[in-house]
């Protein structure tokens, strides 16, 4: 009986939980319109679950895959080993029942697509088979420098080709939380479309480059073009409340990610994945790459119940800007942005200048031989798990550093009632009975 409450909950945690509304952004650039003609994936990742964002190499039956996920949840976009990479958001304005197997389909499609077409066809045989629990755009892209957005529901789906000089005149496409093919109520993340469409639209005429995408995920600019930097406090300690509303970047970012393919003809491997794994605005970017020793650097995993070392230290640096008790989308501005370049955020862009240069170089390498060299990538990995750790200390002090203990059950109940009584947030709730049935 005991046993089967406990497998009842499971169930019962894993479909509420996807039910949860969860609000990305996400753009695809063509290969046609980028400095290197490799075809680029951006997403901003929106959700109330925060907690263990890592990304995880993943073998299924089928192709091995780098994932984005959370402790309980994922994968909510990646790549696989044929180069073919997707990831989703939540659409609100098309028929369907649910959302409860938007995840499903991403974590299907990178264990068995090697192409855009592939997932085509596995869309159609999924509908075949009777009626799809989606609502959700998703990007796709493969080796063969084949881009689009598939806007799907229950029962249908619309592609939007990015090579598509008539879909897409300038290589880009943008999408929030609602199809461009589904009605025009219940249209969620409008503001965050315009912001992204804008910001795109300055790159008319240039090449973009994947460094040029990240900052969309900490972009401090909102749809009628205020921007916070221009009204930046004096110092840390200068306290300057604002609210956090009608940006990219919220109160639910977790991480962000960029996928740089390849140009056909290159080895699927040398697909790149430069990821926050943590909130955006308050944790480093780090490159991974999909070798066959299917290695990442240790501050970005999980460990022994603990969340990824990033994650953590993402996490207490975006409390000190979310300042406010009681005022979800209240920030300090001084603590992420000010003139004496003393910001979390400022910080955090300088501390990643090193990451990027040294992980840009050991790419441009891989590129000219062919391949990744897993010793190669072992060697850097090795120096990021050092350099963070240093530099951290030097950036944000000891204390940011001291060891944690390792989060017991009783320990995570706390914690869980806690968020249940202060938001009567349903996820809590779930995730509280789970623990007390697994005593």
């Amino acid at each position: 009986m005991v046993k089967m409450t406990r497998t009842f909950l499971r169930c019962l945690f894993a479909f509420l939980f996807m039910l949860e509304g969860h609000a990305c952004t996400m753009v695809l650039v063509s290969g046609n319109a980028t400095a290197d003609g490799r075809p680029l994936m951006f997403k901003n990742r929106d959700s109330d679950d925060s907690l263990g964002v890592e990304m995880r190499i993943v073998e299924p039956r089928g192709f091995t895959y780098l994932g984005q996920f959370t402790k309980s949840t994922g994968p909510w976009g990646g790549y696989n080993e044929k180069g073919f990479a997707v990831a989703n958001t939540l659409a609100y304005n098309v028929p369907a029942q649910a959302a409860t197997q938007n995840s499903w389909v991403t974590m299907k499609g990178l264990a068995s697509c090697e192409s855009v077409g592939d997932f085509e066809v596995m869309l159609d045989s999924m509908m075949e088979t009777g009626m799809l629990m989606v609502k959700a755009n998703y990007a796709v892209m493969d080796a063969q420098g084949n881009a689009a957005f598939y806007e799907v529901w229950e029962s249908g789906y619309v592609k939007y080709d990015v090579n598509d000089r008539d879909v897409a005149p300038d290589g880009v496409l943008v999408r929030t939380n609602y199809c461009f093919s589904g009605t025009s109520k219940n249209r969620k993340g409008v503001d965050r479309h315009r912001i992204a469409s804008i910001y795109m639209k300055g790159f008319q005429g240039v090449k973009v480059g994947w460094q040029d995408l990240l900052p969309l995920s900490r972009l401090l600019v909102n749809q009628n073009g205020v921007d916070l930097r221009d009204s930046a406090p004096k110092d840390y300690y200068d306290e300057t409340p604002v609210v956090l509303d009608g940006f990219i970047p919220r109160n639910i970012s977790t991480n962000a990610m960029v996928i740089q393919g390849v140009r056909e003809g290159e080895s699927p491997l040398l697909t790149t994945c430069w990821v926050t794994v943590g909130v955006p605005m308050t944790t480093v970017v780090v490159p991974f790459c999909l070798t066959l020793d299917k290695e990442l650097p240790a501050k970005a995993v999980s460990k022994d119940g603990n969340m990824a070392w990033l994650c953590e230290k993402g996490w207490t640096m975006r409390n000190k800007v979310f300042a406010y008790k009681g005022a979800k989308t209240k920030i300090d501005l001084s603590k992420l942005y000010n003139q004496e370049e003393t910001g979390v955020l400022q910080t955090v862009l300088r501390l990643e200048d090193e990451i990027i240069q040294k992980g840009e170089a050991l790419f441009g390498e891989a590129r000219e031989a062919g391949e990744m060299s897993s010793s190669a990538l072992h060697a850097y990995y090795e120096w990021l798990d050092s350099y963070l750790e240093d530099e951290y200390v030097d950036a944000f002090g000891r204390e940011l550093l001291r060891e944690r203990p390792l989060v017991l059950p009783e320990t995570l109940i706390t914690f869980y009632l806690a968020e249940l009584m202060s938001h009567g947030n349903l996820h809590f709730l779930l995730q509280f009975l789970l623990l007390q049935s697994a005593k």
